[in-house]
């Protein structure tokens, strides 16, 4: 993350305006509360929480209020990608992740609602502000692809509860910046078990209810909590 320090200073020497504009079609410095997710059946649901207006930059966007609290909305990349708009948002009150993982824990089911307390690449990134209420806590592990999920990364990670592309890179990104985030994701497959390639329409009803699940932590998270 060095070198990204030097990235934050270029930023907010004179060009965050124009990186704000570029990357999600807002021409102002974002400073609310932000929903950060790459998931599109996510962000087109939870920007319907938001009464705004929509924006098009190379992600689209959404900013206005969820019970009269300014809230700041993105579809964004997946996987090590989500380390830019993190960065774009410095100025940010709160990030908060949605996301989908995998099920690694045998206690986990297609459907559930996670939110990690710690997440582990080559080391544990502990998460200072904590878990989202509502949703299953556990410890989570990174995995750039699905297709690496295999016999070996899962022997060797047993002991986490969930994997994902993007929470490890978004909390150390977070971390450095020294801005609050959380992270809340739906578990839509278990590795091994019911692989993604095997997760088909009868398992759609159980996502759907995770998602609904998701949006309703998510309102409580920004309606509720005094930092936001």
């Amino acid at each position: 993350m060095q070198k990204n320090r030097f990235v934050i200073t270029m930023i907010y020497d004179e060009n965050i305006k124009k990186i704000s504009k570029k990357f999600f079609g807002y021409e102002q410095e974002i400073t609310c509360t932000a929903i950060l997710t790459p998931i599109n059946r996510i962000y087109y649901r939870a920007k319907e929480m938001i009464d705004g207006r929509e924006y098009n930059g190379w992600w689209k966007s959404k900013y206005g209020k969820i019970d009269n609290k300014e809230c700041f909305i993105s579809k964004i990349p997946e996987g090590i990608r989500i380390i830019d708009p993190v960065l774009s948002l410095k100025n940010t009150k709160f990030i908060l992740f949605a996301g989908f993982c995998g099920g690694v824990s045998d206690y986990l089911k297609i459907g559930d609602v996670v939110s990690p307390v710690s997440i582990n690449k080559d080391e544990d990134i502990q998460l200072t502000s904590g878990p989202i209420n509502g949703c299953i806590v556990g410890r989570g592990v990174h995995c750039d692809a699905f297709l690496l999920e295999n016999d070996e990364f899962l022997k060797s990670n047993k002991n986490f509860s969930f994997v994902d592309a993007e929470s490890y890179y978004f909390h150390r990104t977070c971390n450095e910046i020294k801005i609050g985030a959380k992270s809340i994701m739906v578990v839509t497959d278990i590795p091994n078990k019911i692989n993604f390639f095997d997760v088909d329409e009868k398992y759609d009803k159980l996502i759907e209810t995770g998602i609904e699940k998701l949006l309703r932590c998510l309102y409580d998270e920004i309606s509720r909590n005094e930092y936001i």
